[in-house]
C-alpha cells in the first residue's frame, strides 16, 4: 500500500469519527433522555469501518515495513560486494 493510498484511508477515517461525534452531540442535545438505538447501531456501523481502514492501514505498513527489509537487505549485500570488488582492484 502506498502512501497515498493510507493518506486516503485517513482522509475517510477523520471524517467518520468525526461525524459520529456530532451525531451523538445533535442527539443528545435534542432528545436528553438518550440517544436511539438506530443512532447507537450508525455509530457501530461506522466504527467498524473505521476499524476496518486502521486495519488496512496497518497491513500497508507491515507491506512497507517488509519491503523496506527487504531493500537494506539489497543495500548491504551492495555494499559487501563494493567493497570485495575494492580489495580486487587494490591487489591488482
Amino acid at each position: 500500500m502506498s502512501l497515498e493510498g493510507i493518506a486516503e484511508i485517513l482522509g475517510n477515517v477523520a471524517p467518520s469519527v468525526a461525524q459520529i461525534v456530532k451525531s451523538y452531540l445533535e442527539i443528545k442535545k435534542n432528545d436528553p433522555k438518550g440517544l436511539d438505538i438506530l443512532l447507537l447501531s450508525m455509530m457501530v456501523d461506522r466504527l467498524n469501518q473505521t476499524t476496518e481502514c486502521l486495519e488496512k492501514i496497518k497491513k500497508g505498513i507491515d507491506e512497507m515495513r517488509n519491503h523496506l527489509s527487504e531493500v537494506s537487505d539489497g543495500v548491504k549485500r551492495a555494499n559487501e560486494g563494493i567493497l570485495i570488488l575494492l580489495k580486487r582492484t587494490e591487489k591488482l
